[in-house]
């Protein structure tokens, strides 16, 4: 704007400053990547509107910018920020909750499940 002051465009640099105050007041808006696209515990077997989900009680790595640990996963639910698990935690009052792109299946020790995301359900897993 202020290059556009110097060159003689007024104009243009109030019109910029007004987009600029209208891009500032507005809400924010994240994208949120599909179900499908996100880094979840998916596979092309899920059927559609179906996703892979890790059962509960079952461990798995959550793996951060910290390193990597094993975690037990109490529950799971989706959210509008995608799919979100609840993990156990050494104290019983904290409530741990990580995105589901977080998790990495253990070969041999997950148990996953289908859960459909438009209706709560939850399948077995084949």
């Amino acid at each position: 704007m202020n290059a556009e002051t110097s060159r003689g465009n007024g104009e243009l640099a109030d019109a910029l400053k007004q987009l600029l105050t209208q891009l500032s007041d507005g809400p924010t808006v994240t994208p949120v990547p599909a179900p499908a696209v996100m880094n979840q515990p998916t596979t092309s077997s899920a059927p559609d509107g179906w996703i892979r989900v890790i059962a509960p009680g079952t461990k798995a790595l959550l793996t951060t910018t910290g390193g990597t640990e094993e975690v037990t996963v109490l529950d799971h639910f989706y959210t509008p920020s995608g799919l979100q698990y609840h993990l156990r935690h050494f104290s019983p009052t904290v409530r741990w909750m990580v995105q589901g792109a977080a998790l990495e299946l253990i070969n041999g020790v997950t148990v996953t499940q289908l859960y459909n995301v438009m209706t709560g359900e939850l399948q077995q897993a084949a």
